[in-house]
């Protein structure tokens, strides 16, 4: 999700899904010491984009929470585009044999390699990163 506040009552809120795009460059960025600066800016890239979320320096440890989540999330994403990318090298080099052709299993295949390493939730991640929160 990402948000744009103006000096309006109104605001921009977007919602992204994380099944179609991946982050990565995660980080987190603090103002040095005697800065006036009252917040921590959490950054990271949404398909090569940049997004940037202020937060007040008050909510620091939350703020943490949500960077090693965005990390996990970013690492689980990258393996998962990894192996889809090498499954898609793989399938378009498949060829079906002559003799008893079975397109269903290689669609099967497919959509079983879909499922689990293109989730539309990755809830587990957050969950673990939540139980870590509360320790």
């Amino acid at each position: 999700m990402s948000g744009v506040s103006a000096t309006t009552t109104r605001r921009l809120i977007q919602r992204y899904n994380y099944s179609s795009y991946i982050i990565s460059n995660v980080r987190f960025e603090t103002a040095g010491m005697g800065m006036t600066d009252r917040d921590v800016e959490l950054k990271f890239n949404l398909n090569g984009s940049n997004v940037s979320i202020d937060i007040w320096k008050k909510e620091i440890e939350t703020a943490k929470f949500y960077y090693k989540a965005l990390v996990g999330l970013a690492k689980v994403q990258g393996h998962n585009h990894h192996i889809m990318e090498l499954a898609k090298q793989t399938m378009s080099s498949f060829r079906l044999p002559q003799e008893n052709p079975n397109p269903l299993a290689a669609i099967e295949f497919a959509e079983a390699l879909d499922s689990r390493y293109n989730p539309s939730s990755y809830r587990e991640v957050f969950e673990q990163y939540l139980m870590i929160n509360q320790k």
